[in-house]
């Protein structure tokens, strides 16, 4: 068989047998692992054997495998590559869940808001408040707040907490504020 030297750059020299055989089966090997970085050398060596023609050699010596080495383009070939790996499942991120408590003293303008209560499959990350009186604290991430009213009345309090997946979810409770605090 006629192949590259290595007496100089455009050298040609016959050879027969594996000092020949070896460096082809190296480069289709090569080839192989090229489009299958993650194949062990067992699945090289089946990819190898399992695509050569069978039988077609007629000086091979006692032993031999008869097998003629085919490769095709890139190695690619009829040595097919394994499947890609299944998609990665699909998000289970869940909405969190809104909630809190709120502590007036004695129905006076000095509250406190708890959204511990709150709750997500990985954690809250963000808690807005709207007092309801045309204040507001948003993107705390402490669950709990005060908050002092400037006058007497029902506010409607909201809270809105975010989770990491950007989904969100919103609560509301009712604030009566009856008298000011001295």
């Amino acid at each position: 068989m006629i192949s590259a030297w290595n007496t100089d750059d455009y050298a040609t020299g016959t050879a027969s047998g594996t000092s020949m055989a070896s460096p082809h089966a190296a480069g289709v090997a090569a080839l192989y692992l090229q489009n299958n970085p993650g194949a062990s050398p067992a699945q090289v060596a089946q990819a190898l054997v399992s695509n050569a023609t069978s039988g077609v050699l007629s000086i091979s010596g006692a032993g031999s495998p008869n097998l003629l080495l085919h490769v095709v383009g890139d190695g690619g070939g009829t040595i097919q590559p394994p499947p890609p790996p299944p998609p990665p499942p699909p998000s289970s991120n869940v909405a969190p869940t809104a909630s809190f408590t709120t502590s007036c003293p004695a129905n006076k303008n000095n509250c406190t808001f708890d959204g511990s209560s709150s709750s997500d499959d990985s954690g809250i990350v963000s808690y807005s408040w709207n007092f309801g009186d045309g204040t507001s604290s948003s993107g705390a991430t402490n669950s709990t707040t005060g908050h002092w009213y400037t006058s007497k009345g029902t506010y409607t309090v909201t809270l809105t907490v975010w989770d990491a997946g950007g989904l969100s979810a919103t609560a509301q409770r009712s604030v009566n504020v009856k008298s000011m605090a001295r």
